[in-house]
């Protein structure tokens, strides 16, 4: 779906030869974000070559096809809710770095209601309402990682994730997330809540924030604009 996106971001900004230049861009992101998930480490992981090789491929081809990107743009209506990542400057940490995916099929005899599914650092499934033309509020239950359990065998490296209960509260305009509020854990609770750039204006401009505070986190803000990938955040 992201490859389908930034190859028709390419197009309707007139790039020739958009597939190469979309294939070629989600193919670097998406090497990058196994390398940074491998660290340092030097071994076979079998997480980042299953992505790679047979996942990320198979994706590419399924969502080559017209049909596919139909059906998933209108039956089932699959989006990016991915998080907003904070450079802290004092650490020099990355904070709230994570992709989220969502998607919903409306009921056939009342479409203001979906059932939901949500995935990604924090996956949780629930039911959608749509209560105008444009606006829906999504509630679900589900699990969040917290952290990785890794396992060395010989040469090979496996990492199983740590699960915690987590719920969610979302608001989106059409698919794209306005809001969303997380809260988790089962030891040491954590609220996290993003709002996104374009749901409130500011002397003209339009910026959206980042705030998590509890036990696991402790406090973590930053002001968020949709023109930086990256935005500078306070930890303490």
């Amino acid at each position: 779906m992201q490859y389908v996106k930034i190859t028709e971001w390419y197009d309707a900004h007139g790039y020739s030869s958009p597939i190469l230049w979309g294939a070629g861009t989600s193919l670097l992101y998406q090497f990058m974000n196994e390398m940074v998930q491998n660290g340092g480490a030097r071994y076979v992981n079998v997480d980042c070559i299953a992505d790679v090789y047979i996942f990320n491929t198979l994706g590419f081809v399924l969502f080559s096809f017209d049909g596919v990107k139909r059906f998933f743009s209108e039956t089932v209506q699959l989006n990016d809710w991915s998080l907003q990542p904070l450079y802290i400057l004092r650490n020099h940490h990355l904070e709230n770095a994570g992709q989220e995916f969502v998607v919903r099929y409306p009921l056939p005899f009342d479409e203001r209601y979906a059932p939901f599914l949500c995935w990604g650092v924090n996956s949780v499934a629930g039911l959608s309402y749509r209560y105008d033309d444009e606006n829906s509020i999504s509630v679900g239950f589900g699990n969040s990682v917290a952290g990785m359990t890794q396992k060395e065998r010989g040469e090979f490296l496996s990492a199983t994730p740590n699960l915690e209960p987590a719920a969610g509260l979302f608001w989106d305009d059409k698919g794209s997330l306005l809001a969303g509020l997380i809260a988790r854990g089962r030891s040491s609770y954590n609220v996290q809540l993003n709002v996104y750039p374009g749901l409130v204006t500011l002397c003209g401009i339009r910026p959206g924030c980042y705030l998590s505070f509890g036990g696991r986190e402790k406090l973590v803000f930053g002001i968020t604009f949709m023109s930086l990938p990256v935005s500078p955040g306070f930890k303490r």
